[in-house]
């Protein structure tokens, strides 16, 4: 947990890492398995409540889609 010293609100911090694979589930591509995992990272975030996710990545690729706006 941590705290921030100006509004002395805490907070949890959850990292999603590599959490494995899931049966049934073919990507054609690295690209496509990335975005994947990025997506249920945001879904699981959300669904226990964070409002503001922090996504890093190796891949310039997948951080350039995520920076464009629809």
């Amino acid at each position: 947990m941590a705290v921030k010293i100006d509004t002395a609100k805490a907070g949890d911090l959850g990292c999603f890492l590599e959490a494995g694979g899931e049966d049934g589930l073919f990507c054609q591509s690295t690209l496509m398995a990335e975005a994947l995992a990025i997506r249920e990272a945001i879904n699981a975030s959300w669904t226990v409540g964070f409002k503001e996710i922090v996504i890093e990545s190796d891949s310039k690729e997948i951080i350039t889609m995520l920076g464009r706006r629809r």
